[in-house]
This record gives structure tokens, sequence and C-alpha cells, in this order.
């Protein structure tokens, strides 16, 4: 089943938690190649090179190979409506992250994609760090060795 991430609020609070431990685990024990032989296209309307930079070192890290598709390749709703941007993504990619100028935009190429469409926008990036701070804290605390009673 297809699974797009459009919001933060998208996603309940155990499968950010889960989210948050999986990056932690990774981090740990290393990269693996779980995304091997998977395409991520990255179209952005409004380009970021953090966001970018990010995803792209992301997916190659996990096994996997991006298409960065700037502005003037598509002519998002201008040259090319999003309906078939969506469409024809769908026949290459596994999987696209965008950054659009409005939300609708972003609606309606979840509608008619049949890969996964996650959002890259800034509020949805600070919602994410912003999780990650709350719960790393609470994290490291689970993850430590208890402490020795002192007798």
């Amino acid at each position: 089943m297809r699974k797009d991430l459009l919001s933060i609020s998208d996603l309940n609070s155990e499968q950010i938690h889960s989210l948050l431990l999986d990056a932690i685990d990774l981090k740990t024990r290393g990269w693996l190649s779980s995304l091997s032989q998977k395409v991520l296209a990255v179209m952005f309307e409004k380009p970021s090179l953090r966001t970018r930079m990010s995803f792209e070192v992301a997916m190659q890290q996990l096994g996997g190979h991006v298409i960065y598709l700037s502005p003037a390749e598509i002519g998002l709703g201008k040259r090319e409506s999003v309906p078939d941007v969506a469409r024809v993504l769908s026949r290459y990619v596994d999987v696209v992250a965008a950054r659009t100028f409005s939300h609708l935009t972003l609606e309606m190429l979840a509608d008619y994609s049949r890969v996964p469409v996650i959002i890259t926008g800034k509020f949805m990036i600070a919602s994410v760090r912003a999780a990650a701070r709350i719960e790393r804290p609470i994290l490291a605390n689970k993850t430590k060795a208890p402490r020795p009673n002192k007798a």
C-alpha cells in the first residue's frame, strides 16, 4: 500500500518514535543497502541546498539512486501539468520527494502518483528536527545501561 508523507501530522507518535529509533540504529550500526536498486526523484519548485544534500546523501548511503529535477526542467504547472508530472514520475521512480510553493500542488502530486510522495519543505523538516530534539534525550536515557545502586 502506498503511503505519502505530506505533513508531520500524517504520522502518529508511535510512528515518529519508530522512525527516530530506526535513525539512531542506522547511525549506530552503519548504513545498510536497504534501498538498493531504488530510485528517488527530488523535485523542487524552490531549491534548497541543505534539503537537497540531505535527501541525496541519505539515499546514496542507503544504496539507492537520486534523480534531481530542477524547476527549469519540469516547469511544474506551467509547461507540465501536475497530474502529468506525477504519472510520468510514477513510471520511472520508486518515491518522489517534492518541495513546492503550494501545499495544494503537493497534494495533487500525491493524488495522481502511484508511488509515495514525501514533502521536503521547511515546515516538515522543522517538525522532524523538533521531534528529534525532544525525543533524543528520552531515547538516550532508555539506551544507557542502568546505574549501579550505591549501597
